[in-house]
């Protein structure tokens, strides 16, 4: 999958584990968004539709990642934000249609609410599933349209709230410009 950084070689010696990945020249998206401030419409739906396939391929081989976020995400070569690959997927675990996760983990910012509340509300079974991905994307995609994140709180519990109630908007100056497709 080539939205997924590639593992080249694994090294272990009895006090270090080295892992070797495919070569990325773009750096963190992240530090691509510090640099621009935010992004064009354009920009974003190129840069997410790469994001989308890699979270696809994943879901597809019963993977979810659970934390992705701008740093987990990294762009081949500068410049380049419509080839972007994930990385980082030491939290993500293996979690077939109809079966659970359980453990509250990721960042805090990206963090679905089912993550925060043990549980899809009406879920058969206790935990989450890999839809928690598409809520960490939605939040890549709020970042990268308007260089804010949607949740803010002085303190986790404070954000926690704001995530489980879903209390974001799109009232700063920043969002005039973006169109209504984009904030749908």
């Amino acid at each position: 999958v080539s939205q997924v950084v590639q593992l080249k070689e694994v090294f272990m010696t009895a006090e270090h584990v080295y892992i070797i990945t495919e070569k990325l020249e773009g750096g963190e998206l992240f530090d691509a968004l510090l640099e621009r401030g935010s992004l064009k419409e354009e920009e974003v739906a190129v840069c997410v539709r790469s994001i989308v396939q890699g979270v696809k391929a994943m879901h597809e081989k019963n993977i979810v990642h659970r934390d992705l976020k701008l740093e987990n995400l990294l762009v081949r070569r500068r410049g380049g934000l419509d080839d972007i690959a994930i990385a980082d997927l030491g939290l993500a675990r293996n979690c077939k249609a109809g079966h659970a996760v359980q453990r509250v983990c990721g960042s805090p910012l990206y963090a679905a609410p089912e993550v925060l509340q043990g549980g899809a509300q009406g879920a058969t079974i206790p935990g989450y599933g890999r839809c928690v991905d598409n809520w960490s994307l939605g939040v890549v995609t709020y970042l990268l349209l308007s260089g804010r994140p949607p949740f803010n709180g002085r303190t986790n519990a404070q954000l926690f709230t704001q995530i489980v109630r879903g209390a974001f908007s799109f009232k700063h100056p920043m969002w005039d410009s973006v169109g209504d497709t984009a904030k749908s």
